[in-house]
């Protein structure tokens, strides 16, 4: 009778086969499973950057372009209405259009004409400008631009002129003071306000829309952080 013998070691060689195989197999399981996990990292990061921004556009337009421009409008409006209905008593009545026409077309004004100044601008326009300037010390991370625009800047040192101006005249009432009838103690001789801003704040909260519209559904657009791009060339001084 003849006995076959099986030469040592031969019987671990398909072992030693499954385990390569079951090596790389582990390979390309680990492989597949970090590629997943990559994709899904940038898909994600992707998605985070694109909702920051969208959110920040929709903060942008909601809690500083759009309540500001409303409010600049209804001032225009409201100087408009005061043109045409509580004009000073001396002087032509100017159109609320004309830009060259000035309440204060002289340095001096009769007493009367003075204190309808006065009472319009404590009652009506500051608060108006105050509301449009908190709007702006509130959200200073929503401007378009690090800086304040040139005609927001203007209007800011309008505003806080017209702070300075009314502390004296509050003083002039407490002391029981004659009034200062003069030019220079009841408007601000050089921080007028800007012309145009009304307009140029329309533009930027249109730019600002039609960005929104066109980052919203595409995940691979968002904006930079500024958004400087956006601020008009008529917006730019």
């Amino acid at each position: 009778m003849t006995t076959t013998t099986t030469p040592p070691g031969r019987h671990f060689l398909p072992v030693r086969k499954v385990a390569r195989w079951l090596y790389q197999a582990a390979n390309y399981i680990v492989a597949g499973v970090i590629g997943v996990a990559v994709v899904g990292i940038i898909q994600h990061w992707i998605q985070t950057n694109h909702d920051d921004a969208l959110a920040r556009l929709r903060d942008q337009i909601d809690k500083l372009y759009q309540p500001f421009y409303y409010e600049s409008r209804t001032n225009d409006l409201t100087w408009c209405a005061f043109v045409q209905g509580a004009w000073r008593t001396t002087g032509p009545l100017p159109t609320c259009s004309d830009s060259s026409k000035s309440y204060w077309d002289s340095e001096r004004l009769p007493e009367q004409d003075v204190l309808r100044w006065r009472n319009v601008i404590k009652t009506v326009f500051q608060p108006s400008n105050l509301k449009m300037e908190g709007y702006i010390k509130d959200n200073p991370s929503l401007l378009i631009t690090d800086e304040l625009t040139p005609k927001w800047d203007a209007f800011i040192r309008h505003v806080e002129s017209y702070k300075r101006i009314i502390a004296e005249w509050e003083h002039e009432e407490a002391l029981k003071k004659p009034i200062s009838r003069d030019r220079s103690a009841n408007v601000p001789m050089t921080e007028l306000y800007p012309s145009g801003l009304t307009e140029c704040t329309h533009k930027i909260l249109d730019a600002l829309k039609v960005e929104y519209n066109r980052m919203k559904g595409n995940p691979f657009i968002w904006s930079t952080s500024g958004n400087e791009k956006l601020l008009p060339k008529e917006c730019q001084s």
